[in-house]
């Protein structure tokens, strides 16, 4: 069956001159006429994904609806998440086997977090009413690891800018712009990292959730340039304690000063909400974390050989996610993380290669995603023969 239709394979196409991935899309669009064929068994584990994200989609909006419908109403970004299915579906362009595997595994991890994040929090947000968990919740600023404040059993420690700015930005680049121009029709000069300006402008704009008694600002770069916790401050309305930590790491008053922000920052929270701290309860998340640690260390032994079908931003996305959004609190993180290593075992056992080891070379990319495409791995390895093993 495939040899009968590799004809409508986009790789097999360009290999032949006779069209490619982009004769899929709608001219000067990133809508596709038809899915990618990836031969009988790709393709049907490629589509069972998309059925897997959308049913998360839809426990999202079945577990509130009147939340989900009164935040399309009141976000501009909350339409930008619409587009998560062709954005996943344009991220994995040419993936096939194992690397096919590995990215969806590592991308519904972060969509079933991220569907029930958005419903979570605006069932509670303020701006729409509030709900029975509104005060429970610890905003704070997303480069804060929140893994610290799981010590505060029964509360919910949240990164304030990962839905309207820290995420949407990956799915959807044309949304940040208007939130910059907010910020610079403000007065404010433009700043040098467009997440800063941003997340300024979700400020001015009235567009962040609100959630919780306090909220956690910070001095840690770059997020906190362009004064930007002191407009979150102005609009967002909540006593906040700002987290300023040592810059200069390796001073040696570096660790006590920061230890000692860290501890007040602690007593801060249960000064707000009326709460002890659990040391028990935060080892409980952080043997979480350093079993995740410990597997990403063997990842990267496996990104130094050819036979790594972890890739691309497949790497990148998931890794940014489990660290700075979900640091431990996760379960279904490790679950994830063993899974894949398992992959990557198997396949340096094999000496498998991914995309049939047609790449020509393997490297390295610097890039935050403010600054690029997110499929830009992708358009390397699709028209360059680039293998992004580690971004």
């Amino acid at each position: 069956i495939d040899k009968k239709l590799e004809r409508f394979d986009p790789i097999w196409q360009a290999e032949h001159g006779t069209g490619g991935q982009r004769y899929r899309y709608y001219d000067k669009t990133g809508v596709a006429k038809w899915r990618e064929w990836r031969g009988v068994k790709d393709t049907f584990y490629d589509y069972t994904q998309w059925l897997n994200n959308l049913l998360s989609m839809v426990q999202m909006v079945g577990s509130a609806p009147v939340p989900c419908l009164k935040g399309f109403w009141e976000y501009r970004w909350m339409g930008s998440y619409l587009g998560t299915f062709m954005f996943i579906d344009r991220l994995f362009e040419g993936y096939r086997g194992y690397e096919l595997r590995t990215a969806h595994a590592n991308m519904h991890a972060i969509v079933q977090s991220l569907t029930k994040r958005i419903a979570l929090v605006l069932s509670n947000d303020k701006r729409l009413g509030g709900g029975p968990r509104s005060d429970d919740f610890i905003p704070f600023d997303e480069v804060l690891p929140p893994l610290f404040m799981t010590g505060f059993k029964g509360l919910i420690p949240f990164p304030l800018q990962t839905l309207p700015e820290f995420i949407i930005c990956d799915v959807d680049q044309h949304i940040e712009p208007y939130y910059i121009d907010v910020a610079e029709s403000y007065g404010l000069p433009a700043d040098v990292c467009s997440r800063c300006a941003a997340e300024t402008g979700v400020a001015i704009d009235d567009a962040f959730p609100i959630i919780g008694k306090a909220f956690l600002t910070t001095n840690m770069p770059c997020n906190a340039s362009e004064c930007t916790s002191m407009i979150q401050r102005r609009r967002v309305a909540l006593p906040d304690f700002p987290v300023t930590l040592a810059m200069i790491h390796n001073e040696p008053g570096a660790h006590p000063y920061s230890t000692q922000i860290l501890k007040d920052a602690i007593a801060f929270i249960e000064k707000e909400y009326g709460v002890k701290y659990d040391w028990d309860e935060l080892f409980k998340y952080a043997r979480l974390m350093n079993e995740q640690n410990t597997i990403e260390l063997e990842k990267w032994d496996y990104f130094k050989t050819p036979y790594s079908p972890l890739v691309g931003i497949a790497e990148t996305l998931y890794r940014l996610y489990a660290w700075a959004s979900v640091n431990g609190q996760d379960p279904y993180f490790n679950k994830v993380d063993r899974k894949v290593i398992e992959i990557m075992r198997k396949a340096y056992e094999e000496k498998y290669e991914p995309f049939g080891g047609r790449t020509r070379h393997r490297a390295f990319l610097w890039g935050p995603s403010a600054v690029y495409y997110t499929d830009f791995p992708t358009w390397t390895q699709n028209c360059w023969g680039i293998n992004i093993v580690l971004n």
